[in-house]
């Protein structure tokens, strides 16, 4: 799957994955259709089939964001090692 960092998809599913504290558990991405060509993204916790909802923030620190849920994801993935570098997914 391929998205632009601006749109309505990538922005979404930024907001729902912020939500996530355990990136150990499985996760369910669905592209939800919009009007004309806009798709948003709605994100589940694949055990429960619960959606993780997040509220739309057109303004939201999206850098901010990125940053907070990279780091997560780097702790969760070896939580004995924190540092500085991105991770590129």
């Amino acid at each position: 799957m391929r998205t632009g960092i601006e749109t309505n998809f990538a922005k979404t599913f930024l907001l729902a994955i912020s939500q996530v504290q355990n990136f150990s558990k499985p996760l369910i991405i669905a592209a939800i259709a919009g009007k004309e060509n806009v798709v948003f993204c709605n994100l589940y916790d694949a055990e429960t089939k619960t959606r993780i909802r997040s509220e739309w923030n057109r303004d939201a620190d999206w850098l901010g964001i990125i940053d907070s849920v990279q780091t997560k994801l780097q702790t969760s993935i070896n939580p004995h090692i924190v540092s500085d570098e991105a991770i590129l997914f």
